[in-house]
């Protein structure tokens, strides 16, 4: 991946990091102008920050840096997971979760570091008629593994695990 560099930054002012279940996974943080690591942002960079009390920290990928105000910039990263934006997958037929989440790296059409779990048991076809990116038939399209499967994805950096239901009902 361009641009990639990995570091903490622990002269942040502020670093919200929001998860919604199946959807956005994104970082906005404040860092001053004058401190250590702020020649250190940069479009495309990554941000590794916990996102939760239980999680390890993860890599965020800088999307936008805004106009300093009162020497204060602020930061918007999302989760590495919204790289697979941009890698598109052929097409393809499977007969199980487990082989369409496999099937989403073995039919990408360029090199994904990634890794794709599941722990959901279902014989259910999922038909992919024609390209798609891969974060796309996670979720987003007719027919995605969320349409056809349903369950919760997990994100802990290049790891994607599709469960049937993530944490506990209390």
């Amino acid at each position: 991946f361009p641009y990639t560099t990995l570091f903490r930054s622990t002269d942040a002012v502020s670093c919200f990091v929001e998860e919604e279940r199946n959807g956005i996974y994104d970082l906005e943080m404040q860092i001053p102008e004058q401190s250590k690591h702020f020649s250190d942002i940069k479009l495309e960079r990554i941000i590794l920050a916990k996102p939760n009390p239980e999680d390890d920290p993860q890599p965020f990928r800088i999307h936008r840096i805004s106009k300093p105000m009162n020497g204060i910039v602020t930061v918007l990263a999302n989760h590495i997971s919204y790289d697979l934006k941009g890698m598109p997958v052929n097409s393809f037929i499977a007969n199980s979760c487990s082989i369409a989440v496999a099937k989403l790296k073995s039919e990408s059409l360029i090199a994904c570091p990634f890794t794709f779990t599941t722990n959901i048991v279902s014989s259910t076809i999922m038909t992919v008629a024609k390209p798609y990116t891969i974060r796309d038939l996670m979720g987003g399209v007719r027919g995605s593994l969320i349409d056809t499967y349903g369950g919760e994805y997990k994100f802990d950096r290049f790891s994607v695990q599709l469960l049937s239901a993530r944490g506990q009902d209390r």
